[in-house]
């Protein structure tokens, strides 16, 4: 597993918003960037995988954490040198805690040109039921 060295200040700022009611809408550090929306009856999770193949996707699911691993191999042209190397490599592994559960049975993935497109179905909340009586 990879160190991040922003972690654990990312997840003391999660306990302080929480404390004081703070809107969850912040933008995230580290590799894969990751858009996370909110579609009324589930969430949908797209992170962007250019280079990296699918067999080389692991993503793990709870019913609020979502955690997507993976390395990005370094290429090198062979007889050439590098004048400038802006594209990271190496193993990564990004954390995303979701607002709300969700049915991790019902969890659907999908890769496409280096966008991973993820369906994260919330769960129903198990309050009060009206049941008729026959």
């Amino acid at each position: 597993m990879m160190w991040n060295p922003f972690y654990e200040l990312e997840l003391f700022q999660r306990r302080i918003d929480r404390m004081f009611g703070a809107p969850r809408r912040r933008v995230s550090s580290g590799y894969p960037p990751i858009d996370l929306m909110d579609a009324s009856d589930k969430f949908i999770l797209l992170a962007m995988l250019p280079g990296i193949k699918r067999e080389e996707i692991d993503l793990s699911i709870s019913e609020r954490t979502i955690i997507l691993r993976g390395e990005r191999k370094r290429e090198t042209a062979e007889g050439a040198r590098y004048i400038r190397r802006e594209r990271g490599y190496g193993a990564f592994e990004k954390r995303i805690e979701l607002p709300e559960p969700i049915q991790t049975d019902k969890v659907s993935a999908h890769y496409t040109d280096g966008i991973l497109n993820i369906i994260l179905p919330k769960s129903r909340p198990l309050g009060p039921m009206v049941i008729s009586i026959d």
